[in-house]
């Protein structure tokens, strides 16, 4: 309906233009408007410049008197899914960064591409997408540093996509057992040793946690 600019972002307003739709639950098509709410959802930048589109959404009065759901919204699949607060390709240029990096460097990575994500919705987008995979068959586990000397965690890369499947907080035995033990197999695991001030070697605590499953 209408492009705005305020400083350096884009706004775009939009509205549905079919005459109704169908009940989610029954199935039966209305186009008895009960009323609109605003909705606003973060697209894919301009030109550099930040896109918020704002979509006149309507409430539909469901027609079968039977049905459960009284009142039902314009539905925006195309656009974006329900709840959702960015649209579908936005989804997937999230989902495909935090794949490929730490959730701190995607977030960061994102963020210069005008796209607000913060480090935790990026670390919870890439284990989404990680659970829907088949499970691993041979995993490597390392250390990684969230902020080095002070906060540490577990990094589990599997071997033969040589991909990141998940990050587990901490490095110590506990989560790594859950984390094994939710799997449908057990994986062959591959562990660093650690090397201590002595010059030695030792076991770190995930190959303890992977020998005692």
């Amino acid at each position: 309906e209408s492009v705005s600019q305020i400083n350096s972002s884009y706004y775009v307003t939009l509205s549905g233009t079919h005459q109704g739709a169908c009940c989610p639950v029954c199935g039966q098509f209305s186009n008895h408007v009960k009323g609109y709410y605003l909705r606003s959802l973060q697209g894919l930048e301009i030109a550099g410049h930040p896109l918020t589109l704002i979509v006149n959404v309507r409430k539909f009065r469901c027609r079968n008197t039977a049905c459960q759901r009284k009142v039902f919204s314009d539905p925006l699949s195309p656009l974006a899914s329900s709840h959702a607060r960015n649209t579908r390709k936005v989804e997937e240029r999230i989902r495909s960064i935090s794949l490929k990096t730490t959730s701190r460097i995607a977030s960061n990575l994102l963020y210069e591409q005008n796209i607000v994500c913060s480090q935790s919705s990026c670390l919870r987008r890439a284990n989404v997408c990680h659970k829907e995979r088949p499970a691993p068959v041979c995993i490597g586990l390392d250390d990684y540093a969230q902020k080095k000397g002070h906060i540490y965690g577990t990094v589990i890369v599997d071997q033969i996509t040589h991909k990141p499947i998940t990050l587990l907080s901490g490095r110590g035995e506990e989560n790594l057992k859950k984390y094994l033990k939710g799997l449908n197999v057990h994986p062959f695991v591959i562990c660093k040793l650690m090397r201590g001030h002595t010059g030695r070697d030792h076991m770190s605590p995930q190959q303890k946690a992977s020998s005692s499953m």
